[in-house]
Parts: C-alpha cells; sequence; structure tokens
C-alpha cells in the first residue's frame, strides 16, 4: 500500500496534499526511497499518483498536455481516463489518482480514483512496473506538504 494524503482546511481555504516517497517492486522488493508522487500541474493545482508507475506517468503526461483547462474539466480528464493493471502472481495491482488544489473560483477542492477493475487488467511486462508502497515511519509526512494558497 501506498499513502496520498490529500485534505482541505476550510476555514483558511488552503489544500494540503502529503506522499511518502518509497517504491518497491511487484514482490515486495525495494527499490528506491526517492520518488516524486506529487506534481504541480499550475499554480493551486496538483496531481499524485501511486502504484504503477507507468500509469501515473501516462496520466501525469495527459493532465499537464491540458493544465491550461479549468481544474473540473482536468477532473473530468481524469475521471474518464482508463487506466491498465497488472496481474502479478494471482494479484491485481492498479493506480491511485489524486488532483487536488483550488478551483479558478478559489474553492478548494480534491478529487481521487482507484483502478483495480478487473476489466483492466492486462498481462505483467517483466521489469516495466513498480508497486509504490509507504514508508514505515509517518513523520516524514509534515516535510512533504505542499499548499495551495486562496
Amino acid at each position: 500500500m501506498s499513502i496520498i494524503i490529500a485534505s482541505i482546511d476550510h476555514l483558511s481555504r488552503v489544500v494540503y496534499m502529503a506522499t511518502d516517497h518509497r517504491s518497491m517492486d511487484l514482490d515486495g522488493n525495494f527499490v528506491s526511497d526517492d520518488n516524486t508522487k506529487i506534481f504541480t500541474l499550475r499554480e493551486g493545482v496538483f496531481y499524485a499518483a501511486s502504484g504503477l508507475v507507468s500509469e501515473g506517468l501516462r496520466m501525469k503526461r495527459l493532465l499537464m498536455d491540458n493544465r491550461s483547462l479549468p481544474a473540473s474539466e482536468l477532473i473530468e480528464i481524469a475521471e474518464n481516463f482508463i487506466a491498465k493493471n497488472v496481474v502479478h502472481n494471482g494479484n491485481t495491482f492498479g493506480t491511485t489518482f489524486v488532483l487536488a488544489g483550488v478551483y479558478d473560483d478559489g474553492k478548494p477542492f480534491t478529487w481521487s480514483k482507484i483502478t483495480y477493475e478487473k476489466e483492466n487488467d492486462v498481462p505483467e511486462e517483466a521489469g516495466e512496473y513498480y508497486l509504490e508502497t509507504k514508508v514505515d515511519n509517518l513523520i516524514r509526512l509534515p516535510s512533504f506538504l505542499v499548499s495551495a494558497p486562496n
């Protein structure tokens, strides 16, 4: 399991987003603890992904290509995105996508989607996919917080 946290402070109208940085392969072997999972699409709009790196980056490219659109339209693009899953040793691995920030009118938002639907399963291609996983010590998270001010 990986971790992405997105929360809204409604009093100050600030959105916070945090992730771990660790990744593992599909067999649970440690790969790295220096992965970026939060990306700025534009000022006030952020994207994060965990799970299959290939799908997270595919969604990132799509969103970056359309980053000038209103946040509501970015959410619509993400909602309609069909992500592939990988079946490895009988387990299905998917991807979690999160968008957070402020709409053009200044209202904060969070949106998420988890893709573990069986109809999206594809055979594993060795070495192509990695499953990003949680850090052991959650105290690290505050150092990774980013915010989108009103």
